[in-house]
């Protein structure tokens, strides 16, 4: 038999019988079960509704006493004869003594050495928290609490949102929810967002007794405050437990140096009185790219999922701010930017920094206070989150167009080891033409281009063939293109699209699949087949024209 010992002092622990306090759960805990099975009170992972289900239609008694000299007493009184009364105050449990017997006095009143489990005690914290038991709104004969009367409680309960940890989904929020719907017949929250714990590389929790936990103030020195909140954030899908990866924190570094020099180089503008029709298409792609990524950052933060919420909001400034919009307005070398761009650039980098405040808010605020002059109240932790709007989807559609078109030229000009000065000419098709023509200027600029025209000469030497979207172009150089190399390369993509079209058309032959997949789902693998075939064609129009 397995002695237990006493941890300070190793004497034998002796199990000894005791009167102690409970609660009947089960007659209370009906109207909790069902707020949170019916989403009335939303546990974020949902997956945890499960668990919570199970604990409550199996909840047992619980035993509110504690022999300890600490905590809330229990206001439970004994009097000479054996009987018990419970009160707020020893006078009114003398009262209430003198009603058993007129003789009694307070010397005869002797209250329970126990203390309350911490738990019975925190379970009323949504509601003592604004003294929801005062005698201006509690009535003790019904032992319910008229909100109403407390300005405070009414204005904030239910709460939003309640961040804790899983292992207390029990302990603490199910009996939070438990007093709240027993004494104001009402939710104490809306949502319970259940947090991961970090662990290291093997899965184990962190602790000081294992050692395996990393020296904060080492990381910080290294990576900076806002590098670490970004890096160990982003690891955090909800409910799931971390493991810690250096690795994320340095992503977290390069963000916050990739915003900075993104400062550094607006600062280091000219600035010119009046407006360059150019930037217009790039200005307006940009505000309607950033309404729905901040749409759907919102969207992401209602459903809880605040790591991919951040994921996407890094992505958008990465690659739409810092690579592609300051890219397109950027003017020429030791040329100056008109006004109303460079105001634009401000306020939309002031948005950038109202977005990421909550999460890296050391280097917003720096840049905040550095986009232009404001006084010593106009700071970033007071902007307002941006707001959910709507947004001009065909924009971003006609200019996503644009901007692969220059990905997929400059991939061409890597591949013909062109340098920046050497020129290339491109015909393309009219149509595509026409969802170019905005932001031409630009993409004569980006991809060095001495002409374009929407004619496609079949016959002219090195030529180099492309498609996007089912639309076709062709880029000629002056250096003479290696004929085989560009075959090999041909014939290669030539068996990978011949092989996925192969894939496609299995699929389609299967009248399983056909009749029990979605109709949806079939146009989308009817789509893949007929984008496939166009490269097929293009590829070997292409192939063709090396011959």
């Amino acid at each position: 038999n397995k002695v237990g010992r006493s941890e300070r002092t190793n004497s034998v622990v002796e199990p000894k019988l005791s009167m102690q306090w409970y609660i009947d759960m089960k007659k209370i805990s009906k109207k909790a079960l069902d707020a949170v099975m019916e989403d009335e009170v939303k546990l974020y992972p949902s997956f945890y509704k499960n668990t919570y289900r199970h604990w409550m239609e199996n909840v047992r008694d619980w035993c509110i006493s504690r022999q300890l000299w600490w905590g809330h007493r229990i206001p439970a009184y004994t009097l000479p004869n054996g009987e018990i009364v419970v009160a707020e105050s020893i006078e009114e449990a003398l009262i209430q003594a003198q009603k058993k017997n007129p003789e009694y006095t307070i010397e005869d009143l002797k209250q329970d050495e126990d203390v309350l489990d911490t738990w019975a005690s925190s379970w009323l914290w949504p509601i003592e928290v604004f003294k929801g038991f005062d005698d201006r709104c509690f009535d003790k004969e019904k032992g319910k609490i008229n909100v109403q009367k407390n300005e405070e409680l009414s204005y904030y309960l239910p709460t939003q949102t309640l961040v804790t940890a899983p292992e207390i989904l029990f302990f603490w929020v199910a009996r939070m929810i438990i007093a709240s719907y027993e004494y104001i017949d009402q939710k104490p929250f809306e949502k319970v967002f259940l947090t991961g714990i970090v662990r290291d590389h093997l899965g184990r929790k962190m602790s000081k007794s294992l050692g395996n936990s990393p020296d904060l103030f080492e990381l910080i020195e290294k990576y900076g405050v806002d590098g670490v909140r970004y890096g160990m954030m982003s690891l955090a899908p909800a409910g799931n437990d971390i493991f810690f990866d250096e690795k994320s924190l340095e992503v977290g570094r390069n963000f916050s140096n990739k915003l900075w020099n993104a400062l550094r180089l607006i600062k280091g503008w000219e600035v010119y009185e009046g407006e360059n029709i150019e930037n217009l298409p790039v200005i307006n792609w940009y505000e309607n790219k950033w309404q729905k990524m901040v749409n759907e950052a919102h969207k992401d933060i209602d459903e809880m999922k605040i790591s991919e919420a951040l994921k996407n909001t890094y992505s958008f400034i990465w690659d739409d701010f810092c690579s592609w919009y300051l890219e397109l307005i950027k003017p020429e070398y030791q040329k100056p930017i008109d006004r109303y761009t460079l105001d634009k650039t401000i306020r939309f980098f002031e948005n950038i920094c109202s977005i990421l405040h909550p999460v890296m808010p050391f280097v917003t605020e720096e840049i905040w206070s550095h986009l232009k002059n404001r006084d010593e109240n106009d700071l970033c932790i007071v902007s307002p989150y941006p707001a959910k709007g709507s947004y001009d989807e065909s924009c971003i559609d006609r200019t996503n167009i644009a901007l692969q078109f220059i990905i997929k030229n400059r991939d061409i000009r890597a591949q013909l080891k062109l340098k920046n000065i050497e020129k290339i000419d491109i015909s393309v098709e009219a149509n595509l033409f026409e969802e170019l023509k905005p932001l031409l200027p630009k993409i004569v600029k980006m991809i060095a281009v001495s002409n374009i025209q929407t004619t496609i000469d079949e016959h002219k030497p090195n030529a180099t063939s492309a498609q996007l979207n089912n639309m076709n172009w062709r880029v000629y150089s002056e250096k003479e293109i290696n004929v085989d190399e560009q075959r090999n390369k041909i014939n290669e993509e030539i068996t990978y699209i011949q092989g996925f079209i192969k894939s496609i058309e299995i699929k389609l032959s299967n009248d399983n699949f056909v009749k029990g997949a979605p109709e949806k789902v079939v146009q989308i693998e009817k789509k893949k087949l007929e984008d496939g075939q166009n490269k097929l064609k293009n590829l070997l129009d292409s192939l063709q024209s090396l011959k």
